[in-house]
């Protein structure tokens, strides 16, 4: 399903959410501005983003970086074991990720909150691996290109290619996401100091780095603390879906001219998030 097609479906159900409220007596209407971390990441691969990043699982499709060409075919047993140990116990990949919003939300007495919020999210991906043929590959190029450069025997070669995961890196510019997103929540308490609710929402946006259309969802659990009349802090518990499409040349021939829409890769974060507001 398209981004548009999910947009008019969420806007419907707003809408009618919207007027059904609207026979309601209106209790509060709320703006905040927040921030969050990343605080989990399931299963998290940077190379089904991009084929920039390495494929750290260990399985038989990817015995290229577990065991390494070299290793495979010139090593010894214990030294194609030794590779896959380092391979198994080198650092695996890391996400961390912070968001800041500003959110619009108005209550009614039925305990239904509409909402929404201007997000801005950047994500920073850790300990990401080098392929182990294009680093000895650019060994090799080094070694031809610079008279002084070191030779190394094949048994060096080994080595080196067994501990290659251990030489990981960062990428501070991972993903770069904005995005308009719809809520829709129920408030469980009236006229408490603490106001506890749950919200489902939809968003959408881009993603800067792969230059694709963003479709976020999100389930969130929080609560507002009221400090006075007016004023307020939140704390937040989310969890972030991010499907990212883009359009693409068709494969056939009678189509060649034509894009079609693809989903090209999904994200799925927990977020921590902390903000103050103003009610009215």
């Amino acid at each position: 399903m398209l981004p548009k097609q999910f947009l008019a479906l969420f806007l419907l159900v707003f809408i009618n959410v919207g007027i059904y409220s609207q026979n309601k007596i209106r209790e509060k209407s709320y703006f905040e501005g927040a921030y969050s971390e990343v605080v989990a990441y399931p299963q998290f691969s940077p190379y089904k983003i991009s084929n920039n990043y390495t494929n750290t699982e260990n399985n038989i499709n990817n015995q290229s970086n577990v065991i390494g060409n070299l290793t495979n075919h010139y090593g010894t047993h214990e030294q194609k074991v030794a590779s896959w140990i380092a391979f198994e116990n080198a650092p695996k990949p890391k996400l961390d990720g912070q968001n800041v919003s500003l959110f619009y939300e108005s209550v009614f007495k039925s305990g239904i909150g509409l909402g929404i919020s201007v997000n801005s999210s950047n994500f920073q991906a850790k300990d990401i691996r080098q392929d182990k043929s294009n680093a000895i590959f650019n060994l090799g190029l080094l070694t031809r290109e610079l008279p002084n450069f070191p030779s190394y025997d094949m048994n060096h070669l080994i080595a080196y290619e067994i501990l290659l995961p251990y030489q990981t890196y960062n990428d501070n510019s991972f993903l770069h996401m904005r995005y308009l997103s719809f809520q829709l929540g129920y408030h469980f308490l009236e006229n408490s100091t603490f106001d506890p609710y749950v919200r489902v929402g939809m968003g959408f946006g881009r993603e800067r780095f792969t230059d694709s259309y963003l479709v976020q969802s999100n389930l969130t659990l929080g609560s507002r603390i009221l400090l006075h009349d007016q004023f307020h802090f939140m704390v937040e518990i989310i969890g972030n879906q991010y499907d990212s499409h883009k359009k693409t040349p068709s494969p056939t021939a009678e189509n060649l001219f034509r894009e079609k829409f693809e989903h090209i890769w999904s994200l799925r974060e927990y977020s921590a998030k902390f903000g103050v507001g103003i009610s009215y």
